[in-house]
């Protein structure tokens, strides 16, 4: 157990612009079984990109996004949301928040108003 250990080992997430045709899902957790991170079901699926991770994973593609946000999750990626994209292809213009994700958009909007992280 990590946290009895006092290891520490890193969680990445993967937080993607684009689908992976063998992935049909908005998120998955990877750790030796593939969850679906929407209904917590497990899933069996063959995907390239989740055959090659080395490390315990959370997927996220950002263009599977349905309509209507209904988990916090969802609602949560709306910060990513690729039809926002506006300034040279990278930058994207935040609309419609949610409410309780407020305060994390305005730190995420940070680094695109300072000009020297644009050049």
């Amino acid at each position: 157990n990590a946290a009895t250990d006092g290891e520490i080992y890193p969680i990445t997430i993967y937080i993607l612009g684009y689908s992976l045709a063998d992935l049909p899902y908005l998120a998955v957790a990877v750790n030796r079984e593939i969850i679906n991170s929407v209904n917590k079901k497990r899933i069996k699926v063959q995907s390239f990109f989740i055959d090659h991770l080395t490390h315990t994973s959370h997927i996220i593609q950002v263009r599977r996004l349905p309509e209507q946000r209904r988990t916090r999750l969802e609602k949560f990626l709306t910060l990513f949301n690729q039809a926002w994209v506006a300034d040279k292809n990278y930058i994207l213009e935040l609309q419609n928040i949610p409410e309780e994700f407020e305060d994390i958009a305005k730190y995420l909007e940070g680094p695109a108003m300072d000009a020297g992280f644009r050049h």
